[in-house]
């Protein structure tokens, strides 16, 4: 995943399986979604931890800390 498959849609904030950014690929078409962010998630820090990725300048979600 890279930081900008996390964006907000309709007022939802949402994970978007993509294939627009270099090395990302689909198994197929279909593979190609958005899905929105389970509360828990949003709850335990995911968007906390993707906000301080992008303030230190990544573009992708490859550093495996724990969100908190």
């Amino acid at each position: 995943l890279h930081l900008s498959d996390f964006e907000v849609v309709g007022g939802i904030d949402c994970i978007n399986i993509q294939d627009a950014e270099e090395g990302q690929r689909l198994k197929n078409k279909s593979a190609k979604r958005l899905v929105p962010i389970h509360d828990k998630l949003i709850e335990v820090g995911l968007l906390r931890y993707v906000d301080r990725l992008r303030a230190q300048g990544h573009v992708n979600r490859h550093h495996y800390a724990r969100y908190s």
